[in-house]
């Protein structure tokens, strides 16, 4: 298992830069500010100050694995990454941009990360934690599940 603060953690060559993205650099703490991050709970948010943020939950914890099982699903690392993928699709039919979003997952941790940092906190405020939060819904993301590779 990785230290915590790798997951996500990229180089800056990896990165497609575009300098008018640089305002990016201060949105996360901007936004740290304004928002409620223990809305995210049991996700939690490290930040790669000034390049990416990731959203990370901790399998161990079974969060929402009553609901996983329901759908026949083990609720691990790889169901994680296809739910928040059948979110990502939503997202990016109703908001501008595709390919904005990264996984590094394993069987620990889920992490979807993003150097978009804007966008890596709306699709958690707006997608994942209203899905998590309502299991009806949760279930019918998950039979969707046949449609993601």
């Amino acid at each position: 298992m990785k230290d915590i603060c790798e997951y996500g953690l990229v180089k800056q060559e990896e990165l497609e830069f575009q300098h008018w993205k640089s305002y990016d650099a201060d949105i996360y703490y901007e936004m740290e500010k304004k928002l409620d991050l223990k809305k995210l709970e049991p996700f939690f948010i490290v930040s790669h100050y000034p390049d990416t943020v990731s959203l990370l939950l901790r399998i161990k914890d079974n969060f929402k694995a009553e609901v996983f099982h329901k759908a026949g699903l083990q609720g691990n690392s790889k169901d994680w990454e296809k739910l928040t993928k059948i979110l990502i699709e939503k997202y990016e039919s109703e908001n501008s941009g595709v390919d904005l979003f990264m996984f590094d997952c394993d069987e620990d941790i889920f992490c979807v990360f993003s150097d978009y940092i804007d966008a890596l906190f709306r699709l958690a405020y707006c997608y994942i934690i209203p899905v998590c939060n309502d299991d009806n819904l949760m279930i019918d993301y998950l039979t969707n599940f046949n449609s993601i590779k």
